[in-house]
């Protein structure tokens, strides 16, 4: 019982928020000595136990929300700029061959292929 509370112990200093303490005169008394006393603990050791196991799903839950959470970020951000690419790539589609069943057809336009090779080319030897 004592693992449990150190541990419940060390899972409220890791919170960053403030966890409220309820006051005791609110819960049922606890019985520490007499012939109640054993069954008492008993009680309350499986009650801790209920308790940490939830806590511990709860913790793996949060664990395992965060990586899925950073995966769908990863996610968001290559899709928004593949529709960056394709935006930017639709307004270019003049240059692009406008029929892909005829394989005879050029990749670009004739024209512009002309403008960019008519010119007569220097190279600069220094």
């Amino acid at each position: 019982m004592a693992r449990r509370v150190r541990f419940f112990a060390s899972q409220i200093d890791k919170e960053k928020d403030v966890v409220p303490i309820r006051p005791l005169y609110d819960s049922a008394p606890l019985i520490t000595v007499g012939p109640r006393a054993a069954q008492t603990i008993d009680e309350l050791d499986v009650t801790l136990a209920e308790h940490e196991s939830r806590l511990v799903k709860m913790n793996d839950s949060y664990q395992t929300l965060s990586e899925r959470t950073k995966e769908l970020m990863e996610a968001y951000h290559v899709l928004r700029e593949t529709a960056v690419f394709f935006e930017r790539a639709q307004g270019q589609h003049t240059n692009i061959r406008s029929s892909f069943y005829d394989s005879s057809a050029p990749l670009l336009q004739h024209d512009e292929r002309e403008t960019q090779y008519s010119g007569n080319v220097q190279f600069d030897l220094e």
